[in-house]
């Protein structure tokens, strides 16, 4: 990691690296798993349903994450 901001510790930067990777993570399970991207109708409310529909599907995965493997930080 390279930065001029001498005012933030080592520390910081490392976790805040961090987190975004997590996010970045997420958001390709999102894209991929979840096939969050796709719209393959014509559809306006076709499209709205499966993307409400996969936003469900993920917000239960990401539940049973949370509840079934523990978090190390």
């Amino acid at each position: 990691m390279v930065t001029n901001d001498t005012k933030i510790p080592c520390e910081t930067l490392i976790t805040r690296y961090r987190q975004r990777g997590r996010v970045e993570d997420l958001i390709k399970e999102l894209k991929a798993g979840f096939a969050f991207d796709k719209t393959d109708s014509h559809s306006f409310t076709m499209n709205a349903a499966r993307a409400l529909i996969s936003a469900v599907a993920y917000n239960i995965v990401q539940l049973f994450k949370l509840i079934l493997i523990p978090f190390d930080a």
